[in-house]
């Protein structure tokens, strides 16, 4: 299971760790300990809500274009891609 949530995030397509729960079929919830399980394996990086700096953009992989909206998201590192 953590594996199709790592590459629902790979993917790119879900802009939201509600829009991965509903594909998953799971809760809200559930997602965002996957995401936070993941996140303290290595597999991903928190961004936005505070997580970045100022100056993380420009080492950031998405760089200006993050679409967390100030809400907290992930990105794969290295280890996730």
């Amino acid at each position: 299971m953590l594996q199709r949530f790592l590459q629902l995030i790979i993917d790119g397509q879900h802009h939201s760790l509600g829009d991965i729960a509903a594909d998953m079929g799971i809760s809200e919830a559930l997602a965002g300990e996957m995401a936070e399980k993941l996140t303290q394996l290595g597999y991903l990086q928190a961004v936005g809500s505070g997580t970045c700096g100022d100056s993380a953009c420009a080492e950031c992989p998405v760089g200006g274009a993050c679409l967390t909206g100030g809400r907290r998201g992930y990105i794969p590192t290295g280890k996730g891609s």
